[in-house]
């Protein structure tokens, strides 16, 4: 289970990123003479301020404590710690604190591995010996079954 009563902080981490990818977009800004899409080119002070605004409920009532970070591509648009890294000794979050993220990678690897198939660069029938040499049984197992653990 994600998200249980003894770590109700969980659901907080998808909420941040599901956020910055979806409704800081809205803070998006054209550039004249630009042939970026709106939502390439965001305004640093709309998202802080939409990013800041959001995160403040979720601080408010407890249910958040880490670092968010929204950046396009090497601009930093908002970063921002919150609440305690040890909440036993109540130590604050920094910027700099590290964070075991234990199974969380899968999810942005299984929809970058989605994106890539949409694309025709990937296919879920591939096997694994096609992109990484050396693997045991890597000619026998596909995208699809390291995706679904079949």
């Amino acid at each position: 289970m994600l998200a249980s009563a003894r770590h109700p902080l969980r659901k907080a981490v998808f909420a941040i990123a599901l956020a910055c990818s979806t409704r800081l977009a809205g803070a998006a800004q054209q550039v004249p003479g630009s042939t970026v899409s709106p939502a390439a080119n965001l305004a640093a002070e709309a998202v802080a301020t939409r990013a800041d605004a959001w995160l403040r409920a979720y601080e408010k009532a407890g249910d958040f404590a880490g670092v968010v970070l929204v950046a396009q591509a090497d601009r930093v648009l908002f970063e921002k710690a919150c609440g305690d890294a040890d909440p036993q000794v109540r130590s604050p979050n920094r910027a700099e604190t590290r964070f075991r993220v234990a199974s969380l990678s899968k999810t942005f690897t299984a929809a970058a591995i989605e994106q890539l198939v949409a694309q025709g660069k990937m296919r879920f029938s591939d096997l694994l010996s096609r992109y990484i040499a050396g693997i045991p049984n890597g000619d026998a197992i596909t995208i699809e079954q390291l995706l679904t653990r079949e």
